[in-house]
C-alpha cells in the first residue's frame, strides 16, 4: 500500500523475536527470558560473568534495518515521522541513539558477537552451537533448527520492552499481477489460488505465517506461531517507500560507523536522517 493505493497482496507474514537457550541462560543465574532492555542488559553482564571466551550473550546477523529495528523501536526511535515524509527528528531521536549505543557498548564489552559486523558463527549456528544466549530471529527457524540441530533446547519469547514498549518488525512476502500480463486471467485464479486455506497452511508448515484471519490459532499450524502472532500487534512495517533500499543502505552504513568506532551515534544518526529527508523527498 503506497500513497492511496494497493500494489500487491500479503502471501504470508512474519516477525521477528527472541530465541533463547535456557541453558546458558541457567547457567548464568538467569530463570526466564528479558522482559525489559533493563532485564536484557543484566541478563547480558551475568552471561558475561561466565568468563566464556567463546560465549556470547547476542548475537545479530547484521546492521540493516530488519535487523536493528526492533530494538530502535522499542526503545522509542523511528525513522519517520507518521506520514513517511520526515527523518530528521525520529532516525536521530533519542530513543534511536540509544537502541545504536547500546550495539556499540555491547560490542564493546563483548557480549555481542563480531556476527554483526560480519564476524564469528551466524546467528543459528552460534545458538546452534551453545555459543551464544539469545538471538532475534523469525518463525522460518524452528524447522532450521529441526534439521541442522535436533539437539537444540531453545524457547522463543517477545522482544524485550523498553520506552517504546515491545516491538518489531513486520517482514512477509507480497504477490502481485504485473501491468503488462499476458495471462491476466490465469495469474487473477493463481493469486486466489494461494491465498486460500490449504495452501496458507501448507506454507505455514514451512514456518511462513498465514495472512488469513480465519487461521488464527488452527490446529494443523505450529504452536510457536502463537509468540510472533502476539508480537506482531506491536510490530511495524519498514517505511512504504520508493527509496527503501536506499533508506535501508543509509541506516546499516550508519550503524556500521558506530560500531566500528568511526562515529558517535548522535552524530552517524543526524548524517544519516538528512539523508533520508532528501530519499524521502526524491532527491
Amino acid at each position: 500500500f503506497y500513497k492511496d493505493h494497493y500494489y500487491g497482496l500479503p502471501l504470508d507474514t512474519n516477525t521477528r523475536v527472541i530465541f533463547y537457550n535456557p541453558a546458558i541462560l541457567k547457567e548464568a543465574g538467569i530463570d526466564a527470558a528479558p522482559k525489559t532492555v533493563a532485564d536484557f542488559a543484566a541478563d547480558c553482564a551475568k552471561i558475561k560473568a561466565l568468563n566464556k571466551p567463546d560465549t556470547f550473550c547476542y548475537a545479530e546477523g547484521g546492521t540493516g534495518a530488519w535487523n536493528v529495528l526492533p530494538w530502535i523501536w522499542s526503545q522509542g526511535g523511528n525513522i519517520t515521522d507518521p506520514t513517511f515524509s520526515k527523518a530528521t527528528g525520529f532516525l536521530n531521536s533519542k530513543g534511536t541513539v540509544a537502541a545504536v549505543t547500546m550495539l556499540r557498548d555491547m560490542l564493546k564489552d563483548g557480549t555481542l558477537s563480531p556476527s554483526i559486523l560480519g564476524g564469528g558463527l551466524q546467528t543459528s549456528e552460534a545458538i546452534g552451537k551453545n555459543q551464544v544466549g539469545m538471538i532475534v530471529d523469525g518463525p522460518w527457524m524452528p524447522p532450521i533448527f529441526k534439521e541442522q540441530f535436533p539437539d537444540l533446547k531453545y524457547d522463543l519469547a517477545p522482544m524485550p520492552s523498553g520506552d517504546g514498549g515491545s516491538s518489531s518488525v513486520v517482514g512477509g512476502e507480497d504477490i502481485v499481477m504485473f501491468e503488462k500480463s499476458q495471462n491476466k486471467d490465469a495469474a487473477l485464479a493463481f493469486l486466489k489460488f494461494v491465498l486460500e486455506e490449504p495452501q496458507q497452511i501448507a506454507m505455514g508448515k514451512t514456518g511462513q505465517m498465514p495472512v488469513l484471519r480465519s487461521l488464527t490459532g488452527n490446529k494443523e499450524l505450529p504452536e510457536y506461531f502463537a509468540v510472533f502472532q502476539k508480537q506482531l500487534e506491536t510490530a511495524n512495517p519498514r517505511t512504504p517507500s520508493p527509496a527503501w533500499p536506499k533508506i535501508d543502505e543509509t541506516i546499516g552504513n550508519a550503524v556500521q560507523e558506530v560500531l566500528r568506532g568511526e562515529k558517535e551515534p548522535q552524530a552517524a544518526l543526524d548524517e544519516a536522517a538528512a539523508t533520508v529527508d532528501g530519499l524521502l523527498a526524491g532527491k
